[in-house]
């Protein structure tokens, strides 16, 4: 290492705090949800003596990254095992929860799941509205509903927070999900599945009796596959 570092070299400080230190740390609410099998996991490689990476803090002790391992070093101590927890403080002006997610989407820890969870503890009106109607029809998983609200599902935007959902797009989707629903009695929740709603998201406004469409639905020819093309053909056949 003598050749790699000088005497002016920076670093940055870890800690390696106890159990009664590790009590003062924070989980943020919207933080995604701990998985319990990761952290048995995270558990077993301390018991083994494995090396674990440090876990990331901010000023006022709020966890940034490594929610899994601090509850696994919990664990680890409530079973009487001698260790030592690493941790280490980020600096930065950023809101807490803009790190986390800043942390976990450059690892591709985070899955949409969870972003939809922290934009909704946080108030966004946009995503409140997605898990509210997500609540209305449980047979819609989440980029299915996205995309009976908008048409498409990008995750990126998804992601980033900068999904819009109006008023109107709601009561438009809340009305398509009524009739799909309708629609369901005859064919299954397979109407909901996100390839087979884009295809109904798709042909919706040219349907030009819906009540006679919905009559129409006992004579539909179910398609062999979940591809949107196919089933796009096969609603227009009924109209």
């Amino acid at each position: 290492m003598a050749n790699l570092f000088s005497d002016d070299t920076k670093y940055r400080k870890t800690w390696l705090i106890n159990r009664e230190q590790a009590r003062k740390l924070q989980i943020l609410e919207s933080n995604r949800d701990v998985d319990l099998k990761r952290v048995k996991s995270i558990y077993q490689a301390i018991v083994e003596g494995k090396w674990m990476p440090a876990i990331y803090i901010d000023k006022n002790y709020f966890i940034i990254d490594g929610q899994h391992r601090y509850y696994a070093y919990l664990m680890a101590w409530d079973n009487g095992i001698d260790c030592e927890m690493p941790v280490e403080e980020v600096v930065s002006d950023e809101p807490t929860i803009d790190l986390v997610i800043t942390f976990n989407s450059k690892r591709k820890n985070w899955a949409a799941k969870n972003y939809m969870k922290s934009y909704c503890t946080r108030g966004n009106k946009n995503y409140l509205r997605v898990e509210k109607l997500m609540q209305k029809f449980p047979a819609l998983d989440l980029k299915a509903a996205v995309q009976i609200l908008k048409g498409s599902h990008s995750t990126s935007t998804f992601n980033n927070g900068a999904l819009k959902v109006s008023p109107a797009d709601y009561a438009t989707a809340l009305s398509r999900c009524r009739a799909l629903q309708s629609m369901a009695s005859h064919l299954s929740n397979i109407v909901f599945r996100r390839d087979i709603i884009l295809a109904f998201y798709k042909v919706v406004d040219d349907i030009p009796d819906f009540q006679q469409f919905l009559q129409n639905i006992q004579d539909f020819k179910r398609p062999l596959t979940e591809r949107n093309s196919d089933w796009i053909e096969a609603y227009k056949a009924l109209f």
